[in-house]
Order: C-alpha cells, then sequence, then structure tokens
C-alpha cells in the first residue's frame, strides 16, 4: 500500500522480558511503520477499556461506556471524562489494520459508543477492511483518512476535532449525522460508492476557514446535507454526485467568498435547497443537474456583491417560489430564474 511516506507494513514481534505480561511467556507487539508515526501496540500494555475494545472486535461487537447520566455524557464535558472511559487511537489503529482475526461466522469491526479517543486516528493510505462504527464519541484529534481505502465509517453524534478525508476511497456509507466537526471536514477527491450523509452535522465553529473542503468529490449515492450548520464555505466543485443533493434547511456563513461553491458540478439527481439559508455567494456556474432545482423559501444573501451566480446551469426544472435573493446592488442575482425576487 503506497503512501505519501512511503510503503505500509504491518508485523508482530515479540517483547522484551521487561515489557511482557505477568503470567506469559511472552507477549506480542504489533508494529506498523510507514506512516508519519509508526504504531505500536502492545496487549500487555492496553487499559481495561481498550481490553474490552479489542475484545469485542472480533465479532464486532459493541463497546458501550456510557454512563446513563446526560450530564456525564455531555460531549462538551468529554476532555475530562474519566480514563475508564477513554482510548488511545493507536489502539483503533492497530484493530483497523488487523491486530486481532476475525472470529468465524463474524465480521470483525470497531463499535464504540460514549468514548473518548485521544490522539490521531491514522490510517493514511492504508487499505481497512473493517467498519469503523461510533456514537457519542468524542476525538480530541483530527482522524486521518487520506487516501485511504475503508469500509462504512459512521461517525454519528460524535465530536471531532476535525476530519482528514482527502482521498479516501469508502467502499460503504460515509455517516457524519449530527456530528460536531470543530476545524475542516476534508474530502478533496474522496469517493464513496454508498451515500455521504451530512444531516444535522455542524462543521468549522470558530474554525475561521474552510468548512466543508469537498473539491471533486465523487458520490455514488445521495448527499445528504439536511439542516447541516457550516460556519464557513461548502466547496463542492468538479463533484460528481450519482443521486440527490439535499441542502434543505441548510445554513452556510462564509468566512470569504464563495460560501457555496458547486460549479462545474454534476448531479445525477435534483438538488434541494429549499428553506436553506446562505450568507455569501452561492455558485452554481456550469452544473449539471439532471433532476429538479428547488430553492423554495431559502434566503440568500451577500451584501454588496453577487448573491446567485448559476450561468451555464442546467436542470430539468428550476421552482424557487417564496425564495428571498438579496443583493446589492440591487438585481446583481447573476442567474435570473422565473419566480425569484433579487431586493
Amino acid at each position: 500500500m503506497a503512501t505519501s511516506s512511503g510503503i505500509v507494513r504491518w508485523s508482530f514481534k515479540l517483547l522484551s522480558a521487561a515489557r511482557q505480561e505477568p503470567g506469559m511467556r511472552f507477549s506480542l507487539a504489533l508494529v506498523v511503520t510507514g506512516l508519519d508515526n509508526d504504531v505500536v501496540v502492545t496487549v500487555a500494555d492496553l487499559t481495561d477499556a481498550e481490553r474490552s475494545v479489542w475484545a469485542a472486535f472480533p465479532a464486532g461487537a459493541w463497546v458501550d461506556l456510557q454512563t446513563g447520566d446526560p450530564q456525564q455524557d455531555d460531549l462538551d464535558s468529554a476532555d475530562r471524562w474519566s480514563q475508564d472511559r477513554t482510548i488511545r487511537a493507536e489502539v483503533v489503529t492497530a484493530l483497523l489494520l488487523g491486530a486481532s482475526e476475525p472470529d468465524p461466522g463474524h465480521f470483525p469491526a470497531v463499535r464504540l459508543r460514549g468514548v473518548r479517543v485521544t490522539g490521531r486516528l491514522d490510517v493514511l493510505g492504508a487499505t481497512v477492511t473493517c467498519a469503523l462504527v461510533c456514537e457519542q464519541c468524542y476525538f480530541d484529534t483530527a482522524p486521518r483518512f487520506v487516501e485511504a481505502i475503508t469500509r462504512t465509517v459512521r461517525l454519528v453524534d460524535c465530536r471531532l476535532a476535525g476530519f482528514n478525508g482527502a482521498g479516501i476511497r469508502v467502499e460503504g456509507i460515509l455517516d457524519l449525522c449530527r456530528a460536531r466537526i470543530d476545524t475542516v471536514l476534508g474530502l478533496d477527491h474522496a469517493t464513496v460508492t454508498g451515500e455521504a450523509r451530512l444531516r444535522e452535522a455542524v462543521v468549522g465553529a470558530g474554525h475561521g476557514g474552510e468548512a466543508v473542503a469537498a473539491r471533486g468529490l465523487a458520490v455514488d449515492g445521495d448527499l445528504d446535507c439536511t439542516k447541516m450548520i457550516s460556519h464557513g464555505p461548502v466547496l463542492l466543485p468538479r463533484a460528481r454526485i450519482g443521486g440527490s443533493v439535499d441542502l434543505v434547511g441548510a445554513t452556510i456563513s462564509r468566512h470569504k467568498a464563495p460560501a457555496l461553491d458547486a460549479t462545474n458540478t454534476v448531479i445525477g439527481g435534483g438538488f434541494d435547497g429549499s428553506q436553506m439559508v446562505v450568507d455569501g455567494e452561492t455558485r452554481l456556474r456550469n452544473a449539471r443537474i439532471a433532476g429538479s432545482l428547488h430553492f423554495a423559501a431559502a434566503r440568500l444573501r451577500n451584501p454588496g456583491g453577487a448573491t446567485l451566480s448559476g450561468g451555464g446551469t442546467g436542470s430539468r426544472s428550476k421552482e424557487a417560489s417564496s425564495a428571498t435573493v438579496a443583493s446589492q446592488p440591487p438585481g446583481n442575482c447573476g442567474w435570473p430564474v422565473p419566480g425569484w425576487e433579487a431586493i
């Protein structure tokens, strides 16, 4: 497996006597080389929480470390969760890269709920043959999936410092529903063979730069961004979406122009921006939309600049009833559509 730094390899080695597990004649360590930082995980060093994850992996079982107390499970206080709920990212990385054999008749997977993951989950350039499924988990460092090939990745209701998935190939579903991503969601030139889900996700709060970087994104299914809140630009130029794009009720604010860029994007279904609120320029130049284009009750604003740029865009039908397109100077929409009003 080629990476920017060479070849990813993993192997087992015997530990020295000083690092052996008590009561065992020897212990093994999984050593992964070829990443920016070599991963070394020893069974002897695993905490109780990490041993639970290691034991659950071969059968794809859940590890649920939630307390049941909403205050104690609040992700805003996850950096203060106890060690009993903490797992090193190196342990998750090792399992994703084959440190443990699957149980016969089961699909192995990392399935975590209510866990704090410390350090960087890093599978840069690697092939991951099992699913990663996390709910209500906290990642204090942005996971790195750059140029990795993976199965389904579900990080639902999670909080992440960021997510770097440039060039990732997800053979399944990429599900980030209701995730809170503090900085950038990086999906430049990523490929998803199923659906990509960002429903009710909050991206880029306090970051001040790009929020969703998805230039050249390819999704075979739908791209669902319903009610997503993006504190920064959503960049989708040259994307290829086999299904529909859903931005119903989404809110996008920009720190620099444009706010929403879908220039030269090809969409196999429709584009639904109904009730969407965009502060900044919306670009749909030369986009190709096989289905309908909807902006019903949308509010598009960009004082002092172009609000909606859609020259060369083609779609089966356009519908913008009750939409408000606000621009300065008046009429600076760049794309007159019947039923739209520039104010």
